[in-house]
């Protein structure tokens, strides 16, 4: 029996699976650039988030997704503050897996995480297969 849900993009109606799944990444560095982090064994991501340009991130998912209920990422610094995420497009690699892509930034301007503390941040997702496709 399918369920509905309604999330950030709109509302579905899901088969049973329903996966949540999210990981913090550690930024050490020392220029807020490179992800040192391990992933564990069952995580969604294929491998740790890469960074394109200042602020600009991407990571690729281990499984196809034909929708996302969720997703948000977000900063965790030592300092307290938070760089503000804007989600950017999603796109597909040559094997039909899910990329998302996003920025931070201060005031709409694209920002590096701090070089200093261990910066982290947590990249949270929620998808379903969807039978209303």
């Amino acid at each position: 029996m399918p369920f509905n849900f309604s999330g950030n993009h709109k509302s579905s109606l899901a088969k049973m699976g329903v996966v949540f799944d999210g990981d913090t990444f550690v930024v050490a560095d020392g220029y807020g650039q490179t992800v040192t982090s391990t992933l564990p064994g069952n995580t969604i991501f294929v491998k740790n988030p890469v960074r394109s340009a200042t602020g600009v991130w991407s990571v690729t998912l281990k499984e196809t997704v034909n929708e996302i209920m969720d997703l948000d990422v977000v900063t965790l610094l030592p300092s307290g503050d938070y760089l503000s995420t804007q989600l950017n497009l999603t796109t597909v690699d040559s094997l039909h897996r899910l990329v998302l892509h996003w920025t931070f930034n201060v005031a709409g301007t694209p920002t590096d995480l701090p070089s200093s503390g261990s910066p982290q941040f947590v990249v949270f997702i929620c998808y379903a297969e969807t039978s209303n496709k």
